[in-house]
């Protein structure tokens, strides 16, 4: 007996080690995404991930949970993350930065400035930034997004077809806030191909390439005019970069 017992110890010891299985390591999410009807929202769809317990869904820090393979956000937010969990093991993130591009300052000229190498024109770039240009270079044309007119109106922006720089039909509505960071999502109606802006204005921008009505090759930004002296307006700008999505959340 004495021979057997410590056999019996090691045994135990290897049971007990070896029954220790380690958390299961979590596949990330394989997450798609589409643009809601309108630009109101993003769904999010992904494929079930093995040995998971449910999803965890991240936005802007506030966790939900779900078991489904779907996911509707409506609220607009800046930061949207998705992971697998099972119990206390959590797979890496999908992560996807739904946060408007800000351009803090940037200086446009009214179309009847006298010198011709001011930009009365802007148009947003792949990374959602702001680039201005003049009227006067017809290779700068197809990049027009907007541009400033005060020949014989009060100051105001308007959509490159107005005067055939380009065929998108552009256009804009001025906001009941005028609190840049405040404005988190464009609206839906009351746009104008050519809209009078004043000093202290907020304004969503529509940007409609296929001219028609919304569809998922549309972007939006909004626009704050910080100043107007003359022919010279200072902007601050913000541009969402997902097609479709009318989310501006700055802040």
């Amino acid at each position: 007996m004495k021979r057997v017992i410590p056999y019996l110890v090691i045994f135990l010891a290897i049971v007990l080690i070896g029954g220790s299985c380690p958390p299961p390591s979590l596949e990330k999410p394989n997450v798609q995404y589409t643009v809601l009807q309108n630009g109101n929202g993003i769904r999010f769809t992904w494929t079930k991930v093995e040995d998971a317990d449910g999803y965890y869904i991240y936005v802007d820090g506030t966790k939900f949970t779900t078991t489904q393979l779907t996911y509707d956000e409506t609220i607009p937010a800046k930061e949207i993350k998705i992971t697998a969990y099972a119990g206390s093991t959590e797979s890496d993130p999908y992560i996807l930065n739904t946060a408007a591009v800000v351009t803090a300052t940037v200086t446009v000229y009214g179309r009847g400035d006298p010198d011709p190498n001011h930009h009365s024109a802007f148009g947003f770039s792949d990374d959602g930034t702001v680039v201005t240009y003049p009227l006067f270079n017809s290779s700068d044309w197809p990049k027009i997004d907007f541009y400033l007119d005060d020949v014989g109106q009060p100051m105001s922006i308007c959509s490159p077809d107005v005067r055939s720089y380009n065929n998108e039909e552009n256009s804009a509505r001025e906001e009941v806030t005028t609190d840049f960071d405040a404005l988190k999502i464009a609206g839906t109606t009351e746009y104008y191909t050519q809209k009078e802006i004043t000093s202290n204005g907020l304004y969503s921008l529509w940007i409609d390439p296929n001219r028609n009505s919304w569809d998922t090759q549309d972007n939006f930004a909004k626009m704050k005019v910080v100043s107007i002296s003359g022919h010279e307006v200072t902007l601050k700008l913000a541009y969402q970069k997902i097609k479709g999505l009318r989310w501006l959340v700055t802040q």
